[in-house]
């Protein structure tokens, strides 16, 4: 692969073998396999174009993707977004897909902040508000997060007499759950099948197909698993914090953030991933370091 590098990892191969297991059993809307293969640009574009339809028209290239894409405002106090699978084209215009296996884990009102997190990570400083790209939020549940039993629910502005606001920000919730026809009930049954040969949707079946006979895919879920518990212990002792659960809380978390990080430098992650994860700089992570030395 060229100049690519290979990072060489600790991997536990009784966990490995656990995985390999596992993958078999998993569907594209389980959590690790999406964030796995929703990398991909092709499927990412597909399941873009089968949702939005002809909207699609004004989307060009999808150039690049990135899952579980984070967005940090933690340095203000502010709370910092991952998402899911975060897109831009070849125009500059923002796609995310999200996926949530827990409908009440998805108000409105969290999908609002995502929009706004995408909206301030695109304007560069200096640039104009009309340099503002367009933005497409799809939202996947298993479940009627709206409450109007529809498969797909399409969200943007409109003023009082019914015409588009203009901002160019358009949200899609599909409820999963919901009975659909066509090319969009095609590809809801497919990302809820884990049998490659069930699936009906050629390229989910293409895609899931190739993955799970590859073992590439098995590391990047066990490397994926490993940043969703960091993720979920940072945000656990964050909630903690916010609540305002006094000291004892601040001490659990520099413990809990000592025992994150020495377990991720024994599998090899560097001090900067580790600082991405954390949300803590390089210098917090080599006094922590230090303090593990002296104690």
């Amino acid at each position: 692969m060229g100049n690519e590098t290979e990072v060489k990892r600790n991997y536990d191969n009784e966990e490995l073998q656990r995985i390999r297991l596992e993958v078999q059993t998993m569907c594209l809307s389980d959590n690790e396999l999406f964030l796995t293969l929703m990398r991909d640009p092709r499927l990412f574009s597909h399941v873009l174009s089968v949702v939005i339809g002809s909207r699609m028209e004004t989307i060009g290239e999808i150039k690049v993707v990135s899952t579980n894409h984070q967005i940090r405002f933690s340095a203000n106090g502010n709370h910092s977004v991952y998402l899911d699978a975060y897109a831009t084209d070849n125009n500059g215009n923002v796609c995310h897909i999200e996926m949530e296996n827990v409908p009440s884990r998805m108000p409105v009102k969290r999908v609002r902040y995502y929009c706004a997190a995408s909206d301030i990570s695109s304007l560069k400083a200096g640039l104009s508000y009309d340099k503002l790209p367009m933005s497409i939020h799809i939202v996947f549940t298993k479940g009627d997060v709206i409450g109007n039993g529809k498969a797909v629910t399409f969200v943007t502005r409109i003023t009082d007499d019914e015409k588009e606001y203009g901002d160019e920000s358009f949200i899609y919730h599909v409820n999963m759950l919901a009975l659909a026809s066509g090319e969009l009930g095609m590809l809801i049954r497919s990302m809820l099948e884990p049998d490659p040969a069930k699936i009906e949707d050629e390229v989910v079946k293409d895609v899931v197909k190739s993955a799970k006979g590859d073992e590439r895919t098995v590391r990047s879920i066990y490397e994926i698993k490993d940043v969703l518990s960091i993720q979920e212990k940072d945000a656990y002792f964050n909630a903690g914090k916010i609540e305002g659960i006094a000291e004892g809380k601040a001490a659990g978390r520099a413990e809990g953030e000592r025992d994150i990080i020495l377990k991720a430098i024994n599998e090899g992650r560097s001090k900067r991933e580790i600082s991405s994860f954390l949300n803590i700089s390089l210098d917090e992570i080599d006094s922590i370091l230090d303090s593990n030395i002296n104690d």
